[in-house]
């Protein structure tokens, strides 16, 4: 089964989606929105899709500081 998921793209409602291999999520578009009137949204900003990183091991994570040892 999880050969057949990851073989192929899926219908979306943001368009086709594949799931990665490596965290068995999809690269979903970022749409930013607004409640508008008709108790729908308006998107204000959007994006291309962004890999998923469930585990939040993006490459975000600032160096360790260089600390020593004063008396």
């Amino acid at each position: 089964m999880r050969a057949e998921v990851l073989a192929r793209d899926w219908p979306s409602l943001f368009g086709d989606m594949r799931v990665d291999a490596a965290t068995n999520h999809a690269a979903l578009p970022f749409l930013l929105g607004r409640i508008n009137d008709g108790h729908g949204f308006d998107v204000i900003a959007a994006a291309p899709a962004l890999a998923a990183d469930p585990y939040l091991t993006g490459a975000t994570t600032r160096p360790a500081p260089r600390l020593r040892i004063v008396s």
